[in-house]
């Protein structure tokens, strides 16, 4: 859709090509430049270039054609959710135990070209893939279900970049109801970076470690569940013979990180204080109200402090800076690729301040923030857009 609204009439109809038909939707992913790449189970009937018979990672242009440059893969099963790592490369969900006519696990890694990558192994036997956060070093949070010989504790976790699982972060134990849909019922569906060592966790979940968390958490980077968001409760929603209370995604709500929106499929939200009835698929959440909420100590007197949250940003990042005694005048930010390119310069006005940057203008990657004044570089730090 354009960004009125209405439909792109320079995207071509997928489901209208004689070379492209649907078996079973997955998952998809949009580039910068517009084209996709989606999982699944479809049936291509590409005879010139060779491409006949049930594919299961198949790429589209950006004018919604099946793309003739790349190299569709096949497998003995439905491939499921995907994600993209910041080095362009995709872990994945299956039903399968064949990609490529290689063996793999249930989650499972491939190239950015979509070719297998044989160095990374899991052991899932079942994986639902319900949320990834990549790290820039390789290592990725998965949420979800990931069933091996303890699927308690398999809601959570942490993988190291060979697909193993880190154990430096201690997986917190996720329980909930049941007889929700889907079948197994407890399962994570977000992992939102919130501060530089905070995250925020919701899902399908009544309690963590056994204390009451209705689908929604925070956790610090080695697992530790932390006050935030406790006592907090989902109402149920019922629909076709189907119950739910779940949070399936958060989002940064202002340019000022002062609120967050959740939504997904409830009816009624109790934030551990005010029980709210009438709240229904979507709630905006202030972040100085969260109940037990932990706030970070001002930086010292006369010493200089800059910050960027979050990191990993999706949409809005927030510089922060407190250059009280170093940088008397007027200074600049300035925000570079990886290749030394600059590609956003916001101005710092005064000693203490905030400048807001919306990350939505560049790939997805690593960047590199510089804060400076008339004379020298005064701090740098990296950011991670996603």
């Amino acid at each position: 859709m354009l960004s009125s609204g209405l439909l792109d009439p320079t995207f071509h109809p997928i489901f209208d090509s004689p070379y492209f038909s649907y078996l079973q939707g997955g998952d998809y992913h949009v580039f910068p430049d517009g084209r996709v790449v989606m999982t699944g189970q479809y049936m291509l009937s590409d005879t010139v270039r060779g491409y006949e018979g049930t594919y299961n990672l198949v790429w589209i242009t950006n004018t919604g054609y099946l793309d003739t440059t790349r190299t569709h893969r096949q497998a003995n099963g439905p491939l499921w959710e995907f994600s993209e790592m910041p080095d362009g490369r995709f872990i994945c969900t299956c039903s399968c135990s064949q990609y490529d006519g290689q063996p793999v696990d249930k989650l499972f890694r491939i190239e950015a070209d979509g070719a297998l990558d044989t160095s990374f192994h899991t052991g899932f036997s079942y994986a639902l893939l319900g949320a990834a956060l990549p790290l820039q070093d390789g290592r990725v949070y998965a949420g979800g279900l990931m069933m091996n010989n303890d699927p308690d504790t398999l809601r959570l976790m942490r993988l190291l970049p060979d697909g193993s699982r880190d154990p430096t972060f201690i997986s917190p134990h996720i329980g909930g109801e049941g007889g929700w849909w889907p079948y197994f019922g407890t399962a994570v569906f977000e992992i939102f970076p919130f501060r530089q060592d905070q995250l925020i966790v919701a899902g399908q979940f009544t309690t963590v470690n056994g204390e009451p968390r209705g689908g929604i958490c925070m956790i610090d980077t080695n697992g530790t569940l932390l006050p935030e968001f406790a006592g907090t409760a989902l109402g149920p929603f019922t629909y076709q013979g189907t119950t739910n209370a779940v949070i399936t995604n958060v989002y940064w709500a202002n340019a000022d990180s002062t609120a967050l929106y959740i939504c997904g499929t409830y009816a009624g939200y109790n934030d551990g204080t005010v029980n709210d009835t009438l709240q229904r698929f979507v709630s905006r959440l202030l972040v100085q109200d969260m109940p037990t909420s932990v706030t970070e100590a001002p930086p010292a007197e006369n010493s200089a402090h800059y910050s960027i949250m979050p990191n990993p940003a999706r949409g809005w990042a927030a510089f922060n800076y407190n250059r009280k005694e170093v940088a008397p005048g007027d200074g600049m930010i300035t925000v570079r690729e990886v290749t030394g390119k600059i590609v956003a310069t916001l101005p710092m006005q005064g000693p203490i301040g905030q400048q807001v940057w919306d990350t939505r203008s560049v790939a997805p990657g690593a960047y590199m923030v510089e804060f400076r004044d008339a004379k020298q570089l005064l701090h740098a730090e990296k950011l991670i857009v996603q």
